[in-house]
Order: structure tokens, then sequence, then C-alpha cells
């Protein structure tokens, strides 16, 4: 799969547009083609463009990129990157984790990440814009070939949050595939937060992260149970990133 270039100006118009007739906030999609110069004639690809504004931040529509992910049967990977147009530390580049020769590969099919400040203040723009685009023709061919009924849970899913200790090398998506790895029960993990202070020691910084269990069909989850399964996931991390419970 080719490496793509993206180019969707009009979600950030339809932002601006809503923040001049006083919507504070919003969250906006777009299902569109999009034209990129070629020879003979303009290249045409269908583009998902995701975008919030007022309240959420970045991992709000990094949430969105993984409910995609999750309801096509997708495995999405995110990697810190740089855009002219983003911000330069908020920025990540959407991988799609495929198989080849069975060997897992991963392909760059999309972006997301806060509007530049520089851009912002250019277009007047006082609340934070969060932007993402996905290359809807480069994830089809990966949909799952049958969609299946899933029945509402008979008993609630729990989520436990975890502060952890970690070297700066470590990335969000070692760390969140880390804990899914660990237990399979996992369905979900989450970073909300980035922490870094002297006291965490040199080279440390601290994650938090939170943890979605799903309940057997038969049972609620008990407190014990969750305690098992977080035990299970310490050891893990402990083991392959070094990592600690702050």
């Amino acid at each position: 799969m080719r490496p793509v270039a993206f180019k969707s100006p009009t979600m950030l118009a339809n932002i601006v547009r809503n923040v001049r007739r006083g919507n504070d906030s919003g969250r906006l999609f777009e299902f569109a083609n999009v034209f990129f110069p070629a020879e003979p004639e303009p290249l045409e690809r269908k583009h998902i463009s995701l975008g919030l504004w007022g309240s959420g931040d970045f991992f709000d529509l990094k949430g969105a990129f993984e409910a995609v992910a999750e309801a096509f049967g997708l495995t999405f990977a995110f990697e810190r990157s740089e855009k002219p147009f983003l911000h330069p530390g908020i920025t990540a580049r959407v991988l799609l984790k495929t198989t080849k020769d069975q060997k897992r590969e991963l392909a760059e099919v999309g972006w997301l990440g806060e509007l530049h400040p520089a851009i912002a203040e250019e277009l007047a723009l006082e609340k934070k814009a969060i932007l993402g685009e996905l290359d809807y023709d480069a994830i089809k061919p990966y949909f799952r070939t049958t969609f299946t009924y899933d029945p509402v849970p008979a008993f609630p899913a729990v989520s436990r949050d975890l502060a952890l200790v970690v070297g700066e090398e470590v990335t969000s998506a070692a760390l969140t595939e880390a804990i899914l790895r660990a237990c399979r029960n996992a369905t979900k993990a989450e970073l909300f937060d980035v922490y870094r202070d002297a006291r965490l020691g040199a080279g440390k910084k601290s994650m938090a992260v939170r943890i979605t269990f799903a309940p057997p069909a038969d049972k609620p989850l008990s407190p014990e149970t969750v305690d098992g399964y977080v035990k299970k996931i310490l050891s893990a991390l402990s083991s392959t990133l070094s990592a600690t419970l702050r």
C-alpha cells in the first residue's frame, strides 16, 4: 500500500464558520471524495474527515478513530508525526496493521492533530480545533468480510484507570498494545494523560490509561476478578516495558 497525501480544507472551513456563528463547541464528520493532481486526470479517492472544537481534545478524536477501527474489524496504531498545518507536539499519523507473507506490516492511512496555533491565529479562531482524516479507499480492502450483530451485553463493562511510570521512549501505541496483549478480557486501552516531573526519575514519565474489561456472557465482573486482571497486566508491563504503578 502506498503512502498517501492528505488534503481536506472543507472541515476546517466548516469549523471556522460554526465558531463565527456562535457555536462554541461541536463535532463534525465528512465522507467525501478528495481529488489529487495526477496525469492524465486528477486522482479521486474517498476520505473520512473528522473534526472537533471547543470541548474535547486530541484523545477524544483518537477515540473516534479507534471506534471506526473497531466497527470495521481493523487495528490502528498511532505514531508521533509532524505536518506543517498541525501543532508540532500534538500530531500523529494513523497506521493500519495489515498482514503480508505471514508478517505484520504497517501502512499509513491517515493523520490527526491539533490545528497549528499560527494558522488558528491567522483565521482568528479562538477555539482549539482538532482535525483528522482517514483514506477510506486505503482501509476498505481490510474490512471484515462479514459483519455480525453483537447483542447488547447483559452486564456492563468495567473500567480501571492506571497511572504508569515508564521510560520516555515508550509510546502510546506500545503501551496500549502491551496491555491488550497481557489480558484477553481487556477490550480497550486509552491513554488520557501524560505527566512529567523530575520526581519520577531521570528519563521517566507517567502515562495514565483507562482500561475497559468485558464481562463474560453469564455474569457480571466482580471487583476481585478485575483486580486479578489488573495484577496480570502490571506483571506483564513490568517485564516488557519496565513499567511501574505510580
